[in-house]
Formats: C-alpha cells, structure tokens, sequence
C-alpha cells in the first residue's frame, strides 16, 4: 500500500545525501594549506575539486525528472556518484593526513582541521 511512498522517502533521502555531499565538497573551493608541502598539497585538493565539479556535472546532465521514482536510471547514475565521491574521499583523506603530518605545531594542525570543517564528518575521511 505505502511502496510509492516508501520510494519517493527514499529517493528524497538519496537527493538530500546528495546535496550534503556537494555543498560539503564545495568548501574545497576555497581552501589553501600551508606549511612546507603547502603548495603540493593545495594543487592536490584543487585537482580533487575539479574532479568533484566534474562528478556533479555528469549528474547533472541526466535526461530525466530525478525526482521520478519510476526512472530506475537514477539509481546506476547515483551509486556512479557515490563510487566516485568514495575514491575523492580517500584523496582526500590522504591530503589532510599529510598535512597533518607536515604541521609543526598544536595551533596549524587545529587550522588544518578546522578549514575541512564538516568533510571530517564523512566516515571515510
């Protein structure tokens, strides 16, 4: 009885995540680490937003309604998403442990990780 229902929650809940996901890498936008691998690693996580731009700009030239939730296409194009946000992640991830690594003191590894401010949250990072 309620299956349509239950659909659309769920494709509402895949649209949110999806959301999330883009205004939390949108941050990456704007961030600059210093230290002494400062410049690498900032190239890395310019190169990491491209990539994200260019995820969210496939998604984005879908050709149907992706609030239908007759259109199963959805689903394959959204774990694509998922499986390519996974992989940025992990970049990710492995950027701001070398960052870590690289600061010398308490106050830079705090700025650090304050700067990735709401992407910590994400389990693999």
């Amino acid at each position: 009885m309620f299956v349509k229902l239950d659909s659309f929650l769920e494709r509402a809940h895949d649209i949110l995540h999806l959301t999330k996901t883009i205004v939390e890498f949108n941050k990456l936008e704007k961030i600059e680490l210093g230290g002494t691998k400062g410049k690498t690693l900032t190239e890395s996580v310019k190169q990491i937003f491209n990539e994200f731009k260019a995820a969210v700009h496939a998604f984005q030239q879908v050709k149907y309604d992706i609030m239908d939730i007759d259109k199963k296409e959805f689903d394959d194009d959204f774990y694509e998403f998922r499986a390519k946000i996974k992989e940025l992640e992990r970049r990710l991830a492995s950027v701001i442990t070398q960052g870590f690594d690289d600061c010398d003191t308490i106050i830079g590894r705090f700025k650090l990780l304050d700067s990735f401010e709401g992407l910590l949250n994400r389990p693999i990072i």
